[in-house]
């Protein structure tokens, strides 16, 4: 039996239908705990639940036993799945995305393009709006105000998520990896405006752009050994791409004086948590590049470019930054020109996608 993550129900059911079969006696408790109080909340029964919904309801707290139980059971699950199955552990942080997910994001939810192997990248609607709004030459688009992230999901988040993502984001599973960006993304759209939250970026970032560093400096499996073809993967290479744009996501700092000339220490104060500034927005672009047209995996090369369209987008920057800054315009230039290029369409559609962000960021 398939893992099935289109809803939390079908995620829960699936791991108790998974073959080879689950048999810790406590991950089967707390999955039948947490699917009981699934069907409980949305006044359903596993008979009645054949056809996924698009989007399931938010959770509602005052139709639970308990707001905490559900925290405390999905924090089991999670603990329960480092230590055994590797499913628990991802069906953990499904939850966890979408227990996050209606506290921070509420209303219609829009979702970036992807194309294959790319995961969805929950983006803010007002982010899309402020970009397309026009804007003069003198001052840049402004900055999206972001959902509040209530103290109870902080909560949740910094002392129980922070730590397993942190530990498996190199996780040999790449569906557990995808589910870590995933949770990344939803943590990201959540408040740019609380000291907490800052402060859980900082840990996140440095995780991120570690793992990042390594892979490009050890190449695949560990060794300098280059690949024999560049279908196959990268280890965690291609996911901490993803997991930086779904980082990214998160900058909705507004530019400290529109009038001021673009400077690159402006904007690496924009997208990086402190202390980093130039020197690393300038090295971390680069690798971004290197990704995108050196690298021989097609995967790879598909999420650089994703996160070069996360750089752009969000936040909106002025036209000036992507007109006059060195390190972008460079970056974008060979970027472009080779991406629109490659030989396969994977590629190439994310090649558009950018373009197509740049496009609008002048425009």
């Amino acid at each position: 039996v398939k893992m099935d993550f289109s809803t939390s129900e079908r995620a829960l059911s699936s791991l108790l239908r998974r073959q080879p079969s689950i048999t810790h006696p406590e991950i089967l408790s707390v999955t039948k705990h947490l699917l009981e109080n699934y069907h409980r909340q949305n006044g359903t029964s596993a008979a009645t639940t054949t056809t996924p919904t698009p989007t399931p309801p938010p959770r509602d707290p005052e139709k639970e036993n308990d707001g905490d139980d559900y925290e405390s059971s999905v924090i089991s699950l999670l603990a329960l799945g480092q230590s055994d199955r590797w499913e628990a552990l991802a069906v953990g942080l499904h939850l966890s995305v979408e227990h996050l997910t209606p506290s921070l994001l509420p209303g219609d939810k829009t979702l970036y393009p992807e194309g294959p192997r790319v995961p969805s990248l929950t983006e803010e609607k007002n982010v899309e709006e402020n970009r397309r709004r026009p804007t003069t030459s003198s001052s840049p688009p402004a900055a999206a105000d972001p959902p509040s992230i209530s103290s109870s999901s902080s909560s949740f988040f910094t002392t129980n998520l922070l730590p397993i993502l942190l530990s498996n984001l190199e996780h040999p599973e790449p569906r557990v990896r995808t589910l870590v960006a995933k949770t990344i993304n939803a943590h990201s759209l959540s408040s740019s405006t609380s000291t907490t939250w800052k402060e859980e970026r900082i840990p996140l970032y440095n995780a991120i752009t570690t793992s990042l560093f390594n892979h490009l400096e050890s190449g695949r499996g560990g060794t300098t050994t280059a690949a024999v073809d560049d279908t196959t993967g990268w280890r965690a290479l291609e996911t901490s791409l993803n997991s930086l744009a779904a980082f990214f996501a998160g900058c909705h700092y507004h530019f400290s004086s529109p009038d001021d000339a673009p400077s690159c220490e402006q904007l690496a104060h924009t997208l990086l948590p402190p202390p980093n500034g130039p020197s690393e927005l300038v090295s971390l672009v680069r690798a971004v590049e290197q990704c995108c047209v050196d690298h021989v995996n097609r995967h790879v090369r598909a999420a650089g470019l994703n996160v070069m369209g996360r750089i752009i987008s969000c936040p909106p920057l002025p036209a000036a930054y992507v007109h006059s800054l060195p390190v972008l315009r460079d970056a974008l230039t060979r970027i472009l020109e080779v991406g629109l290029a490659d030989n396969w369409s994977q590629v190439r559609m994310a090649a558009s996608l950018l373009c197509r962000t740049v496009m609008v960021a002048c425009g």
